[in-house]
């Protein structure tokens, strides 16, 4: 097998290719951000060119179904199994799921491992800008088309460390914003981490003005863009979403959130720098 060790924030995770070019493609699609640490979930990936319908869906959560010993999810695009003696994941992931823009897709199987991993402690996935500017990691959310590629594209002068999904983490001794190694729109990212600033609820408008924001008008629209916290061996229930506004309730109680309402230009750092 022929491994690629990845960095996800303080999880090492390991993908074991049976096809070499593959597994050099995906150390190019995520820009070779290695760790050079033990793995702690380790995925071992098997292909398959099986005729389906052709249709991939956006989501491995929703789509995601128990099975014995594993799971599948995809609509059959990808089934899963823990070995237990060897205490690997054995994936079955169909050729269709790892083409073009659908490897996006297959990244949030990555998603789950994560939390897998990190389990109930203080790490979240957020699908999110991130930005390093002067030392400080600035955090833009906001549900789809608010802007958060078009904020990666003008901060271009600074460090973007992710423009789709990026790590809160309340372990350290303070927030901390943390890159991965996900892929959006914005592909000239940089790895990074840096003491969080503030998370920017982002609301486009015919001018740049930002305001501090509490409550449920913070923790709400945060808890949306939050990733679910399950795990491989875990699927969405009942109890999911409150979890994620718990989540969204505990980073609201640590770090600043504003809404910053922004024109389609690089001016909103002018107002960002009143704070």
């Amino acid at each position: 097998m022929n491994r690629l060790n990845l960095a996800v924030g303080p999880v090492s995770m390991a993908l074991d290719f049976e096809d070499k070019s593959l597994c050099e493609h995906f150390s190019r699609y995520f820009m070779d951000q290695i760790s050079q640490s033990d793995p702690q979930v380790i995925m071992e990936i098997h292909l398959t060119d099986k005729k389906t319908s052709g249709r991939v869906p956006n989501s491995l959560f929703l789509t995601k179904r128990k099975r014995e010993m594993g799971f599948e999810t995809g609509e059959g695009l990808l089934q899963a199994h823990y070995d237990r003696q060897k205490k690997i994941w054995i994936f079955t992931v169909n050729l269709l799921l790892l083409k073009n823009d659908y490897t996006r897709v297959f990244e949030q199987i990555l998603y789950q491992a994560f939390y897998s991993v990190v389990g109930e402690r203080n790490y979240h996935l957020v699908h999110s800008s991130g930005v390093i500017r002067d030392g400080q990691g600035f955090l833009f959310f906001g549900p789809s088309e608010a802007g958060k590629s078009t904020v990666a594209s003008l901060s271009s002068p600074y460090s973007v460390i992710n423009d789709e999904i990026n790590i809160i983490d309340l372990e350290s001794e303070i927030p901390m914003l943390v890159s991965t190694p996900f892929n959006g729109l914005y592909r000239d990212k940089a790895e990074g981490r840096a003491p969080l600033k503030g998370l920017f609820l982002l609301n486009k408008a015919p001018h740049h003005r930002v305001e501090a924001i509490r409550g449920a008008k913070a923790v709400k629209p945060l808890a949306g863009e939050i990733i679910p916290p399950i795990g491989l061996d875990e699927i969405l229930d009942p109890m999911t979403f409150p979890s994620m506004m718990d989540r969204a309730a505990v980073i609201c109680k640590n770090v600043p959130v504003y809404r910053l309402d922004f024109l389609p230009d690089s001016g909103f750092w002018d107002v960002l720098k009143e704070l």
